[in-house]
């Protein structure tokens, strides 16, 4: 072998010598902490054509019998501050969170799930303060004109936001948002109310005289009242599914918006995409109502489902709308940063 070819191996030696003793350990350079960690999948959603005759769905949504277990874990060191250095894993599932978003007083996990023909994203959310579950109007306006989640969401700051019950829709019900009333009328949708601790109170059957309960709401301090339905978890067991209803409550597969209370500000918001079959059939409500107590829900209530289920988060649409794009929507449910 030539001096040349000698010197030449003995570098390339040296060379790879080199490199092996500089290599890092696997993700060593993304260990400062970015605790939002995008879904490869995820893409942002294109915005719906202008629809000011949008209405909400009133049929019903999907299957779903993923199980997803959920520990009732509250950032304990949120109040210290040490909230951003290194939390712990709370939700017992078989995969981490596709995202995940940690702040000084909220965490936010979501998975994606894809079962029995049906895909869905749920939300698990830690807080420590109930004021942080807030509502929003399109337009900054109740009964403006409507728009998109997406919209709304990014005027609003919102890290997590899903669409609302669609309030405007029908003149019926109490609705009171971050503590103002804007309607007290009677009506034959159920209703879920927010307290002043963020605890979930479920009506099946509406305040008869909604004056007085209003009156009663606002000395009580409820935040916000949602009037759509059914309920479909209370006292963490399954509420009997209505017979007579103004959404089918038979068996259909629909996309789905859920919103649940696992324990004190401990949240998960459910959005099941469906009626597009090569993707995801949807779930019926019963489907939904089984993953709610599965997942330790003790209370879950439905929202406004079918082309308006949507689940924004830090930007990004998550879910893929029935439609192919976003509805426009008059309120969301959101989560701040």
């Amino acid at each position: 072998m030539s001096r040349a070819r000698v010197r030449r191996v003995l570098f390339l030696a040296a060379l790879c010598c080199l490199c092996l003793a500089l290599n890092l350990p696997a993700g060593a350079a993304s260990r400062e902490r970015s605790y939002v960690k995008p879904l490869p999948s995820a893409a942002p959603m294109e915005q719906a054509a202008p629809d000011e005759t949008a209405q909400p769905d009133t049929q019903d949504e999907d299957e779903d019998e993923g199980e997803i277990t959920f520990t009732d874990i509250t950032p304990e060191d949120a109040e210290s501050g040490d909230a951003a250095e290194e939390p712990a894993p709370v939700a017992e599932t078989t995969d981490p969170p596709a995202y995940q978003h940690i702040s000084n007083d909220s965490r936010v996990e979501i998975w994606e799930k894809s079962e029995n023909g049906s895909v869905y994203f749920a939300a698990e959310i830690w807080l420590t303060d109930p004021s942080q579950i807030r509502s929003a109007f399109s337009s900054e306006q109740f009964d403006g004109p409507t728009e998109t989640v997406e919209d709304i969401a990014d005027r609003n700051g919102a890290v997590l936001a899903i669409n609302g019950d669609f309030a405007v829709f029908n003149n019926g019900g109490i609705i009171i948002r971050n503590g103002e009333v804007y309607r007290q009328h009677n009506s034959t949708r159920q209703l879920l109310v927010i307290d002043a601790n963020g605890d979930f109170v479920p009506y099946t059957v509406p305040p008869e005289d909604p004056d007085e309960a209003v009156a009663a709401f606002l000395a009580e301090g409820v935040l916000q009242t949602f009037v759509f339905g059914p309920v479909l978890v209370e006292n963490g067991e399954a509420v009997p599914l209505p017979h007579d209803f103004f959404i089918n409550t038979k068996g259909a597969r629909e996309p789905r918006t859920v919103i649940a209370q696992l324990g004190p500000l401990h949240y998960l918001f459910v959005v099941v995409d469906g009626r597009q079959d090569q993707y995801s059939r949807g779930m019926t409500l019963l489907e939904v109502q089984e993953m709610m107590v599965s997942c330790g829900a003790q209370t879950a209530f439905n929202l406004d489902g079918g082309g308006s289920s949507t689940l924004y988060f830090n930007g990004n649409v998550l879910n893929r709308p029935a439609n192919g794009s976003q509805r426009r929507v008059p309120d969301i449910v959101f989560i701040g940063e």
